[in-house]
């Protein structure tokens, strides 16, 4: 079910030539650190938000681990030049 929704998740991505990203660092209630970025796009005139991951973030929560994060993400989906 996952493996789906991640392939139609990309192939919507595929189809448009702009995508803009959010990001989120939080740590749960449990101590445990997390990073979610979300991808926000106009598919077919209407405008679409999807979350492109939410993972375990250990570590420190540098600039540069964040970008080189959101950068693996990018890579995944192949948006990097549409961002």
């Amino acid at each position: 079910m996952f493996a789906d929704g991640q392939s139609k998740l990309m192939k919507e991505l595929s189809q448009v030539k702009h995508v803009s990203v959010t990001t989120d660092i939080w740590t749960s209630a449990s101590q445990l650190p997390f990073i979610a970025v979300t991808g926000h796009f106009y598919l077919e005139g209407q405008l679409q938000t999807r979350v492109l991951d939410c993972c375990y973030f250990e570590g420190h929560h540098t600039g540069e681990r964040i970008a080189e994060k959101i950068c693996e993400i990018l890579s995944f989906y192949k948006i990097e030049n549409k961002v």
